[in-house]
């Protein structure tokens, strides 16, 4: 993987990952400590954005990132965590102090969807500390002893809720329910590495910055190949220091109706065998489908993931005539 790594880098190739992907970049800047806007070709878009007063004392500024898929994205710092809009703006600190459970640094980032009952949680752990779960204002939800990896990033994943936890020159998933390595999960990545973020559309991709490399974004696919970069962050924005990275999608279900699984521009009983055929083979329907997205059309419940837990939600929502897309 190593040699893959400086082998792409060395040839200079590029992919785009996508139109309605995007990133930012959190950099310990000489001036103001800003974070930056790239495209989803990794071409930096010219907005850059102060980050809040709290990390501007900080000499670092803020480490890892997470988003909530489309409408905020968030970064940790060792004083607290901001939260900015999608396109960097209403940036506000809305946790302060250090991380519970002894964690301090909220260095490795990630923000969960499922947790605190639906209201969205965070994840982090600073290189050697336990690994902690807090809700949005900062109270401890739960802890784990330190599995055995020193974290500077960290991604939730929406295919299966667990998180992907970048350190010690790996990329491994840790099992949320019990805080320990999945046994074979991952590969051994760059050990220059910083910084992790998921693709919250089924991809399972992730994106990372290699700093040893003057600080390079890549994303890796659910096996460990870059499929799109490396791109030259400091080069772009002449900072360097980048040592955050969020992934934000750009509303993808705005062309779609929820629970509309025959992509017909309706929600009504002819969608009933097409979404079963979701939970069932979601290969086979995105075959059938390839201009549908699975989680704007199937995830009735929104919680990112096409299940079981889906079907009661979508009977409901066909009894009503409708439900909100996620």
């Amino acid at each position: 993987m190593r040699f893959f790594v400086c082998a792409l880098i060395a040839a200079g190739i590029s992919a785009s990952v996508g139109g309605d992907v995007s990133f930012w970049s959190a950099a310990r800047g000489a001036g103001p400590h800003r974070i930056f806007q790239f495209d989803a070709n990794g071409v930096f878009t010219g907005v850059a954005i102060e980050q809040v007063a709290g990390a501007q004392s900080s000499s670092w500024g803020y480490r890892d990132g997470a988003s909530d898929r489309e409408s905020h994205i968030y970064f940790g710092w060792d004083g607290g965590v901001a939260r900015h809009n999608a396109d960097g703006s209403g940036g506000a600190q809305i946790i302060a102090g250090a991380a519970p459970a002894g964690v301090g640094t909220w260095r490795a980032l990630a923000y969960d969807p499922t947790g605190d009952e639906g209201r969205g949680s965070i994840w982090t752990q600073s290189f050697g500390s336990s690994l902690a779960e807090a809700t949005l204002s900062g109270n401890l939800l739960r802890s784990y002893p330190n599995s055995g990896t020193a974290a500077y990033g960290l991604a939730y994943d929406d295919s299966d809720g667990n998180l992907w936890i970048q350190g010690n020159g790996t990329i491994v998933k840790i099992d949320k329910s019990s805080g320990q390595i999945i046994p074979g999960s991952g590969w051994i990545t760059d050990p220059g590495g910083g910084a992790l973020s998921g693709f919250h559309d089924g991809s399972g991709r992730l994106a990372s910055v290699i700093q040893s490399q003057s600080d390079l974004l890549v994303v890796y696919d659910t096996k460990g190949a870059i499929v799109g970069g490396p791109w030259d962050l400091e080069g772009q924005t002449g900072e360097s220091g980048n040592i955050g990275v969020v992934v934000i999608i750009t509303d993808p279900c705005a062309s779609q109706i929820c629970g509309d699984t025959n992509c017909d521009g309706l929600f009504n009983g002819g969608d009933v065998d097409p979404f079963f055929l979701a939970l069932g083979d979601p290969a086979a329907w995105q075959a059938a489908h390839p201009n549908c997205d699975i989680l704007c059309a199937a995830d009735v419940n929104h919680d990112w993931v096409v299940n079981g837990a889906d079907i009661d939600p979508f009977f409901a929502a066909l009894g009503v005539g409708g439900c909100s897309a996620p």
